[in-house]
């Protein structure tokens, strides 16, 4: 076997794919998709991607924005709220961004700043079922059912499929009592059964 020289044609090439490979990992690394299956997994690679000069606003506020979901999700809503910041910062029309924000706060105890996100969210996106949803559970935790209930309804009418909303609302239905209602929105949980 023949030895390759250093500084080659051929050895710098095999540097450069070699170096190529590693940045495509790297990035593939730090993707909401992994994130969704493995949230700890997220933030060296989202944090090897931030040190890197030529990322654009956009690619950059993505990577703070999977890694701030990976600090959430591992119980570290501080850290999570800084990169949302830090995506906001670059991507300030970004709705979903600002739901995630809201949760980070209200874990924080910071309720009314949670709200402010959430009321962000929705200047951006009226339709955003999320935020709709995160609204209803700050009513329903402050006890202002009706609102709540409010609240849950039209995250429903956005996405009649949305679960949370769904087991939320049919909470407050029993527990006032309304089982028709609480029972009508525990069914539409469970999937059909077969025929």
């Amino acid at each position: 076997m023949q030895r390759i020289a250093r500084g080659s044609p051929f050895a710098l090439l095999l540097l450069t794919l070699a170096a190529a490979a590693a940045a495509e990992h790297s990035d593939q690394a730090c993707s909401m998709d992994r994130m969704e299956t493995d949230p700890a997994s997220v933030i060296a690679p989202c944090t090897a991607r931030l040190e890197k000069t030529d990322l654009t606003p956009g690619q950059r506020a993505a990577a703070y924005f999977v890694r701030g979901r990976g600090h959430h999700r591992t119980g570290r809503a501080d850290l999570a709220a800084e990169d949302y910041d830090d995506a906001l910062a670059l991507a300030p029309n970004n709705d979903e961004i600002y739901v995630d924000r809201a949760n980070a706060a209200f874990q924080q105890n910071a309720h009314g700043l949670g709200e402010a996100f959430l009321r962000a969210a929705l200047r951006i996106n009226p339709k955003n079922a999320h935020a709709m949803r995160a609204m209803g559970v700050l009513n329903g935790d402050f006890e202002k059912y009706d609102e709540a209930l409010s609240w849950y309804s039209r995250a429903l009418d956005v996405d009649p499929t949305e679960p949370f909303a769904l087991l939320f609302r049919s909470e407050i239905h029993a527990r006032r009592q309304n089982y028709t209602r609480a029972f009508r929105d525990a069914d539409a949980l469970s999937p059909s059964a077969p025929t």
